[in-house]
């Protein structure tokens, strides 16, 4: 079931970044260099796209049906719901590839939230550790609504129904929030086995995340025409997008399994599981 979760997680990277690649050429980017006259029409990549499409749909439900018996099936079944509804929003019409494009992620990481539950890891007991800060519990729940908040803005430019400004108001918000979230997790717990690389791959990706995004906008701007490797520029971007959210969904995961948090009511401190 682990093998199938790794198989089902990297075959939605690859049909994300499809997606982003048939999406770059066909559309132009608003407020940048018009599509070139070569890669109007990808039918070859439209039918891999496809091809692709249907090989994660039947990858999320097996997995799905492996899960039932145990105690991931929620993740699991959540997953396959997550797939069926990208691939029906991929068939409706143009407005709804903004839904297609924020449900692509969302699909990722719960793909990736099987990779964490049944790894070899999960079925060993977690290393307990202190108690997390209320902070740290908060931003863990609102970083990944941030992000998908991002990716819809970011969907809302590509398909121009939206201008930028948004998308790079919350992108600074969101930042800011990993930034945070991923430096306290990093100070609190310096030698966790499982907390640490998590909030540091969240902090990296973000980061090339930031970067990809500043040269997608700059060559928008200097570029007269649209090229292929803006579109692969653009469709790398996308990709990493999903990787930001699946991080930190997984950071989040890792929280919730190995710390108790620390709510506070009339300035007493009450410890919940």
């Amino acid at each position: 079931m682990h093998r199938c979760a790794v198989l089902l997680a990297v075959g939605v990277l690859v049909l994300i970044a499809t997606g982003a690649l048939l999406t770059g050429m066909i559309r132009p980017l608003p407020g940048g260099p018009p599509a070139t006259a070569p890669v109007e029409n990808p039918v070859l990549l439209r039918w891999i796209h496809q091809g692709l499409a249907g090989a994660v749909a039947i990858l999320a439900i097996s997995l799905a049906i492996l899960a039932s018996p145990g105690k991931n099936r929620v993740a699991a079944w959540l997953a396959a719901g997550f797939v069926l509804m990208d691939a029906v929003s991929g068939m409706l019409p143009p407005l709804a590839g903004v839904l297609h494009a924020v449900l692509a992620p969302l699909v990722f990481s719960s793909a990736a939230a099987m990779v964490v539950l049944t790894s070899k890891d999960s079925q060993s007991p977690p290393v307990p550790v202190e108690h997390a800060s209320t902070l740290v519990v908060r931003l863990a729940v609102w970083v990944p609504v941030l992000l998908v908040v991002q990716i819809a803005l970011g969907a809302g430019f590509r398909h121009d129904a939206l201008g930028v400004i948004w998308h790079i108001l919350n992108a600074l918000i969101a930042m800011m929030a990993i930034l945070v979230l991923g430096v306290s997790v990093l100070r609190q717990y310096p030698g966790h086995p499982t907390l640490r690389p998590a909030a540091l791959v969240l902090l990296i990706v973000t980061s090339v995340q930031v970067l990809l995004g500043f040269a997608v906008y700059v060559t928008v701007i200097l570029v007269s025409e649209k090229n292929m490797a803006l579109t692969v520029l653009s469709a790398v971007h996308v990709v990493t997008g999903s990787l930001t959210v699946g991080a930190s969904v997984v950071l989040t995961i890792q929280l919730r399994t190995t710390t108790t948090p620390k709510i506070r009511r009339g300035g007493t401190i009450r410890n919940t599981v």
